[in-house]
């Protein structure tokens, strides 16, 4: 059995490695193969090289991409397609798999609809609800934000994603055993610098505290970086916040932190960093918005803040920092709510659904 994916890059972003995790953890047997849209040699390329047949795929509407994708499937039909890419130009794709009588296709979704594309995904979902094809939002605040606007497919419903919880186990024993005493606590946020993320927020009410013992470490990248380095610079944190950008070890990061921070807005449509802190029992605290608060299951897994507001941050923040026993007790909550993200529930869900198309 063959199965396809398509995804939008090899880089380091939270579909990429989910579809990774996905595929390394697959209840059935299979042979997988992964298209990127773009490069296929960035950061987790060699990662999925090795669970999957990795290859380039064109994203145009040329004569010369059409005919490269039926040779594709002229060579070889697959059993299921997953596509993690949520976006009009793959129409094409679809539209030849659907000639070819390719009934299971899926498509994953993120995030929720951004109002200025509201016309073009309205045109999208039409066409996903005449070929039959199901979407799988990453959770039920997602989901219900698509149903607000528009008619989904039939069988669309909201699966969340997961986390190897076997792999975090061996990552967080193995790291407890070089666990340094005289290190400086550390604070972590693992996101895109984009502005569907607020580490704004979290930088000016850190340095605010300003307590020498702890440092923030912000890991990832986008095109927010040079103002965020900018302002990290203006405001004299340069010495206190570091800027890591993407790097493929997060949960060994994560098992050497002492606080998992996660500002963000009502944009964001889960946070895979979000659940590798969870896995790892880390105490997090996070922004309360729907995603976070689904995910935190309403403030069962983690302490959550409004939303941009510094001063909320700083206090929550600052009692977090100053409070060991509290630090214990929070990463004891999140790691009782790990078991509902483990990758193999999850994996299995998705199969599931594939075999009811």
């Amino acid at each position: 059995m063959n199965i396809w994916h398509l995804i939008p890059s090899t880089n380091l972003g939270g579909v990429e490695v989910f579809a990774k995790s996905l595929i390394e953890n697959f209840p059935v047997e299979a042979d997988h193969t992964v298209f990127s849209l773009d490069n296929i040699d960035g950061f987790i390329a060699n990662d999925i090289s090795v669970v999957a047949n990795l290859k380039k795929i064109n994203n145009t509407k040329s004569i010369k991409n059409i005919f490269f994708i039926i040779r594709l499937l002229r060579k070889q039909k697959p059993h299921s397609i997953i596509i993690h890419v949520f976006n009009i130009s793959i129409l094409n794709f679809i539209f030849i798999s659907k000639i070819f009588n390719i009934k299971k296709i899926i498509i994953v979704v993120g995030n929720p609809p951004l109002r200025k594309y509201l016309l073009k995904l309205k045109v999208f979902l039409t066409f996903l609800r005449i070929f039959n094809i199901p979407i799988v939002f990453c959770s039920k605040y997602t989901l219900n934000e698509f149903k607000k606007f528009f008619k989904l497919p039939k069988r669309s419903l909201s699966i969340r994603h997961g986390c190897d919880l076997i792999k975090a186990n061996l990552i967080k024993n193995k790291s407890s055993q070089l666990f340094k005493k005289d290190r400086k606590l550390s604070i972590t946020m693992v996101a895109r610098l984009d502005t569907i993320k607020d580490q704004e927020t979290l930088i000016k009410a850190f340095l605010r505290i300003n307590n020498a013992r702890w440092e923030l470490n912000l890991i990832g990248d986008g095109d927010q970086k040079n103002y965020l380095q900018n302002l990290v610079k203006n405001l004299y944190g340069k010495e206190k916040i570091k800027f890591w950008g993407f790097r493929k070890n997060v949960l060994e990061i994560l098992s050497n932190t002492d606080i998992f921070a996660f500002s963000t807005t009502k944009d964001e449509g889960f946070g895979i960093a979000l659940i590798e802190a969870i896995s790892l029992g880390i105490p997090i605290i996070a922004s309360d918005v729907p995603a976070c608060r689904e995910v935190l299951m309403e403030g069962k897994g983690g302490i959550l803040v409004k939303a941009g507001n510094i001063d909320e941050w700083e206090e929550k923040l600052s009692v977090l920092m100053e409070s060991e026993t509290k630090r214990i007790l929070l990463g004891k909550r999140s790691r009782e709510i790990s078991s509902f993200y483990d990758i193999q529930k999850v994996s299995k869900e998705y199969w599931n659904l594939l075999k009811m198309i």
